[in-house]
């Protein structure tokens, strides 16, 4: 409750002074310190006398406060640069009028009580402007110009000043002036161009008039604006090189700057003189509400700067503007830099620091140890961070480049409609751009979160929210590239990071994304995408990630590149540690339904996971070019289930296929697929793998339309050298190579142990040649010939037996009956009930002359009708051990 009545208590005397106590505050007086001469009659004032010391004039005064209308005139030699004003009373200053000087003088003015300008307050004065409410002014050689020792006798010096240092207070610094110049446009406390308007107290409070366009702030184009907000002991460094500078590193502890509602302008005209523009904010939370921060540039110079530091926080929002635009001329935009522990730029606001010339984009530097925050509104629109390069109607060519942003924190959250952009463009009507687009970097030490829908529609190219760095319209540059490095990344709910070539008459390339994370999510139609578009004829740029674990999760979702247009798409590569899981109608992907070609596909992973329906990791191609390939590797295992596919599709007659190439230690299909489908060639499988297996129905196939021939499919070990692997088909899978009007396709199988019911492997076409399917067993002699065996089953009889037994075990032939064998090839073998008749017959010698031996099969092989052969040697002896009986039959 105290707090709350001296809160009320200083918001009355703010106010007060401003109207009903204006007679009694409203007064300039002087003290008796120095031979300060004040003449007024209570509302205009003339200052005479004072202290001279060189270039140097000193006042000093008791009270220093002016009424609405009112004036306060220094009436000082015109060869004085510099006119230091201290306040040594109790009261805070309240000028709610003019402030003039004579001549090119800057004005020091420092009260330690407060300083408040009100809405009428006005400079007039020919240079600088500095006010404090410092205790003192601290000058190089050691002197002091103090407003609370004021009993000892002032050294006046004729040194330039070096510093503001404050006592055991820090009184706040308020300007409400809501003065405009309808010939200049300059708002607010204005200062002559090129010079410098510095604010340095406690509190910072900028507040203008909340009207269309707002009205009231702070003005010096072409110069500069500094304010600081400190804590109490501290010191402020200062300086004058071609204008004034604040030093704020001896600060320990700052106090708050507020802006709202206001315009704060340091823009540069290169028509009143050549000096660029420079805003610089300083303290412990820094807030800029519905307030546009302007260091912009309209000619053929450097634009100015812009520096916002806080040691607590930045906040940005309600649709405020940071810009230093290039809108005319050659010169080239200035950076931006926020530096603060966290940082939030949030509802519809705009950090913009581009050229619209043959100047180039300026930079844009986000750092914060802790947390960057950038959101927009939905309901509104979005929040822009942008160093684009783009032409307009009045200017044919655009040489300028983009700038970079760079974004360095901890945790990075861009939510709700937000666009992060370095892009370089032409003009929709043929003006062409040719600068570079600048590059986007984001470092942050904990995660990186972009989610949320926002759609921003630019003109006539709509851009879904996010991080894009591109080349559009008429853009004859390259684009930017993308660079994130983080131990987690996330992209969901629409969000999408970008680089690409859009537009008519664009000929740039498209930047490179390259990521780096411990852990990714890409959900719920997210995207990460490099990409080239319908109009464009640059090629996209490569998509690179290293990672621990990737995820794409939803429809939608997606990590590709892709080209709809003439260029050629850009490659995909994924370096992964640990997991890459593909689920719920995630995709990666390469593609191209234009004239372009896609890139290729290239995975590097422990173990690879696709599930669900939809879920896919493709290579598409619908144009004239042909498709990239697919080339995946899991040192473990790759596993795709549910319907997941992995697949590569030629549609035109003149563009092949890619190919599949899969290298894994374990290689499972459950109710999956692993396709390639070409119009016109190409589209070979090729599968390394120690364990591979089909169930539920899944498959491994190419097919061929048209006229072309049907794609090979190769199966085999990792390591050639080493044959061990395994290769098992289970409910009616399939392994297929197939045509219409071409050939088809081969299949080459290499395994120890291989298991298929008949017809699940075939090669065949309908109005081609068929294919050939050739097993390799290495356990099988090739020269073994084959024997054909009765396909009709019947009841055993007793055998004759060869001659007598000479007591070594020879070779035996055994016809089993019906014990043991599945009713059905899909079925498992079973312990039926087994009938085994042990008694031997009567020994008897036959003989049979050029007749074949049987004797027991050893291993079989596939003929190429695709029929299952027992193989076997040829008997070693003439004489041979027969007995006839019933065992079980099955898998071991």
């Amino acid at each position: 409750m105290k707090l709350l009545v001296v809160r009320f208590w200083l918001v009355f005397v703010l106010g007060c002074s401003l109207k009903w106590c204006s007679s009694a505050l409203a007064q300039v007086v002087e003290d008796d310190t120095l031979s300060t001469q004040v003449r007024g009659d209570g509302t205009d004032f003339t200052i005479d006398g004072g202290k001279r010391a060189g270039g140097n004039l000193f006042h000093s005064f008791e009270r220093f406060s002016l009424p609405t209308g009112g004036s306060a005139t220094f009436n000082n030699a015109i060869d004085v640069n510099h006119i230091f004003s201290r306040v040594t009373g109790n009261d805070a200053s309240h000028i709610d009028g003019v402030i003039r000087a004579m001549g090119g003088a800057d004005l020091i003015m420092i009260n330690p009580r407060g300083i408040i300008f009100g809405p009428g307050a006005e400079l007039d004065i020919g240079g600088s402007f500095i006010g404090s409410t410092a205790d003192r002014v601290e000058f190089a050689d050691g002197t002091f110009f103090s407003a609370t020792d004021v009993h000892a006798t002032p050294l006046l010096t004729v040194s330039a000043p070096v510093g503001l240092q404050f006592g055991d207070r820090a009184a706040p610094i308020v300007s409400r002036s809501e003065f405009f110049d309808f010939d200049t446009f300059a708002n607010g406390l204005t200062v002559p161009y090129g010079e410098t308007l510095a604010l340095l107290g406690g509190d910072i409070e900028i507040v203008g008039k909340a009207a269309a366009g707002n009205q009231g702030g702070l003005t010096a184009f072409g110069g500069r604006i500094i304010l600081g907000g400190v804590a109490p002991g501290s010191r402020v460094g200062l300086a004058q090189d071609d204008g004034w500078s604040a030093d704020f590193s001896s600060v320990r502890e700052f106090r708050n700057v507020r802006i709202a509602d206001a315009l704060v302008f340091a823009n540069t005209f290169p028509t009143f003189g050549s000096s660029d523009g420079f805003i610089e904010l300083q303290g412990q939370q820094v807030s800029i509400s519905n307030t546009q921060v302007s260091a912009a540039v309209l000619g053929n110079t450097l634009g100015g700067d812009i520096f916002i530091r806080a040691s607590r926080e930045i906040v940005i929002d309600k649709s405020s503007q940071v810009l230093t635009t290039v809108f005319s001329g050659t010169g080239s935009a200035g950076d931006i830099s926020l530096v603060a522990p966290i940082v939030r730029v949030l509802d519809e606001s705009f950090i913009f620091a581009t050229t619209q010339t043959e100047g180039n984009g300026g930079n844009i530097e986000i750092s914060a140890s802790e947390l960057v925050e950038l959101a927009g509104d939905p309901d509104i629109g979005p929040t822009l961070i942008r160093a684009d390069s783009f032409a307009l109607k009045d200017n044919p060519v655009l040489e300028g480049d983009a700038g970079t942003i760079a974004i360095k924190t901890g945790r990075l959250i861009v939510r709700d409609g937000v666009l992060i952009a370095s892009s370089t463009k032409g003009d929709r009507f043929g003006e062409t751009g040719e600068g570079s687009s600048g590059s986007i970097i984001i470092r942050a030490s904990e995660s990186v979160e972009i989610s949320g829908l926002g759609t921003l529609i630019e003109q006539d190219n709509p851009l879904r929210s996010g991080v894009f760095a591109t080349s559009e319209r008429t853009a004859t540059s390259d684009g930017g590239s993308i660079d994130i490095q983080t131990p987690s990344l996330s992209v969901t709910d629409g969000a999408t990071i970008a680089t690409g070539t859009t537009g008519v008459g664009t000929t740039g390339d498209g930047g490179a994304i390259a990521i780096t994370a411990d852990r990714i999510i890409v959900r719920d139609g997210g995207q990460i995408i490099a990409s080239t578009t319908d109009g464009s004829t640059g090629a996209g740029g490569e998509l690179t990630i290293e990672a621990g674990n990737v995820r794409v999760s939803g429809s939608g979702s997606a990590i590709a590149a892709e080209s709809t247009g003439a260029g050629d798409a850009g490659r995909v590569s994924l370096d992964i540690t640990d997991d890459l899981k593909i689920d719920d109608g995630g995709r990666l992907s390469v593609s191209a339904t234009g004239t372009g070609a896609p890139g290729g596909l290239f995975v590097t992973a422990e173990n690879i996971y696709i599930r669900g329906a939809g879920s896919a990791i493709a290579a598409e191609n619908n144009s004239s070019a042909d498709a990239g390939n697919i080339k995946l590797t899991a040192t473990e295992k790759l596993q795709l289930e549910d319907g997941g596919r992995i697949s590569v599709r030629g549609t035109t007659e003149t563009g092949a296929a890619g190919n599949i190439e899969l290298a894994a230690n374990r290689l499972y299909l459950q109710d999956s697929r692993i396709d390639a489908e070409t119009a016109g060639g190409r589209g070979n499988i090729i599968i390394r793998s120690e364990d591979l297996r089909l169930r539920d129905g899944s498959s491994i196939s190419t097919s061929a339309t048209g006229p072309a021939d049907g794609g090979n499919i190769t199966i085999g070990p990792l390591a050639s050298s080493s044959i061990s692997n395994s290769v098992i088909l289970f409910d009616t899978s399939t392994i297929t190579a197939r045509a219409v009007g071409g050939n088809g396709g081969n299949i080459f199988i290499t395994a120890e142990t291989i298991f298929f019911p008949p017809g699940s492997i075939d090669a065949s076409s309908e109005f081609g040649i068929d294919g050939n399917v050739e097993i390799f067993n290495p356990e099988t002699d090739p020269s073994r010939s084959l024997a054909v065996l009765p396909s009709e089953t019947e009841t055993p009889a007793p055998l004759e037996s060869c001659g007598a037994n000479t007591g070594v075990l020879q070779s035996r032939f055994t016809n089993l009956g019906r014990g043991g064998i599945p009713i059905a090839p899909t079925e498992a073998a079973g312990d039926l009930g087994v009938w085994e008749d042990l008694d031997l017959p009567e020994a008897e010698t036959s003989s049979h002359p050029g007749s074949r031996q049987l004797v027991e099969a050893e291993t079989w092989v596939v003929d190429p009708h695709g029929r299952v052969r027992l193989v076997a040697s040829e008997p070693t002896g003439s004489t041979c051990r027969l007995s006839a009986g019933s065992k079980p039959v099955g898998l071991p």
